[in-house]
């Protein structure tokens, strides 16, 4: 996002703490109220939007705060009530852990293992779960709720960015629309275009990887503005703290963290246009972006569409599509992701696991 912009959503959220703080005190909310009217009139004259724009973004600021709220409050709950008993809520998946080992409990009596890459990542799919708190541990559930929180919030950002810059005079019609399209495309999620479906899936997969396997690596998610701006679909970084314990590991790789750009397509003359668009990211990074180089991705559409569809005949099973992929496929992807970030016998190691 661009660096004004994210001032303006700090100042925000400066502002919707403050309210928060300041109970029934009327004369101070009235000064306040001055105080973010001023700030949304100044914002809307320097980016050219509609001051409806400001206050929309505003009203998506509070609930993010509100989110943080909500979690901190239960977090807290957490600790003092380690085991309070919790209803699971109407369409949750109930989750109960035995001898270290997660289980699904369907509501027919039978049981299905699961993992915590599981759980964390088949948030993204719109599947909620119940974490028993008798016997799942606490580090367990609070990573639960952190991410479900995560989750949110970046989805509630990509909205503030997209009803702004979709707003702005400052951008070309086309920008806009790009914009415009990305917002319904969320609102649309049911009927989402599969390349969008099969980024999904290949995000998902990663940072499943990197939950399970303990990989030592994170994938830092994109905003929307990356994705429309810079064509980034999101960033796979190798943590510091793994490979500070030898300058062995060092001298393995090159790369700490590498954009990727995703694409289902073979056709020689749109991967030509797409590697356009890369050289012209790469030209423009700037340190704040933490990027030391952005990659194409092809993967093969095939692999992705029929594990997609077993996976919904299938009434969507732990794991989200990917893991129904063919391990040839899933392969072939590990070794996209992590060329020129580890050596070939770090790849196999973490393969095996």
């Amino acid at each position: 996002m661009h660096e004004r912009f994210h001032q303006r959503l700090t100042d925000y959220n400066n502002y919707v703490k403050e309210d928060f703080a300041l109970g029934e005190d009327e004369k101070a909310r009235a000064q306040l109220a001055r105080r973010i009217g001023s700030a949304m009139r100044s914002a809307s004259q320097n980016r050219r939007t509609p001051l409806d724009t400001q206050h929309e973004i505003f009203s998506l600021q509070q609930k993010k705060q509100e989110l943080m709220e909500e979690l901190h409050t239960k977090l807290r709950a957490m600790d003092e009530q380690p085991q309070a008993y919790e209803r699971v809520p109407p369409g949750a998946r109930r989750v109960v852990q035995r001898d270290g080992v997660m289980y699904w409990s369907r509501v027919d009596g039978t049981e299905r293992p699961v993992t915590m890459g599981d759980v964390l990542t088949d948030i993204r799919w719109g599947i909620s779960y119940h974490l028993d708190t008798a016997t799942v541990p606490r580090l367990a559930r609070r990573k639960f709720l952190v991410e479900q929180t995560r989750y949110k919030i970046e989805s509630l950002l990509d909205d503030q960015i997209a009803i702004e810059e979709s707003t702005s005079e400052k951008n070309h019609p086309m920008l806009q629309n790009a914009y415009r399209a990305s917002k319904e495309n969320k609102l649309e999620q049911d009927r989402l275009p599969f390349g969008l479906l099969a980024e999904r899936i290949l995000v998902q997969l990663a940072r499943k990887w990197i939950i399970d396997g303990e990989i030592p690596f994170r994938v830092r998610p994109t905003d929307l503005h990356q994705d429309v701006t810079q064509k980034i679909d999101f960033v796979i970084e190798r943590n510091e703290d793994a490979y500070r314990r030898g300058v062995e590991i060092k001298q393995t790789h090159n790369l700490h963290a590498k954009a990727i750009q995703f694409t289902l397509h073979t056709d020689p003359d749109i991967l030509a246009h797409k590697q356009q668009q890369i050289d012209t990211t790469k030209q423009h990074l700037q340190p704040r972006d933490r990027i030391d180089d952005v990659l194409l991705v092809t993967v093969r559409s095939e692999p992705l569409r029929n594990a997609y569809r077993e996976w919904q005949r299938q009434g969507k099973p732990p794991g989200g599509p990917a893991g129904l992929l063919r391990e040839s496929a899933q392969r072939e992807i590990f070794a996209q992701l992590t060329s020129g970030m580890m050596s070939q016998e770090e790849i196999a190691s973490y393969w095996k696991k």
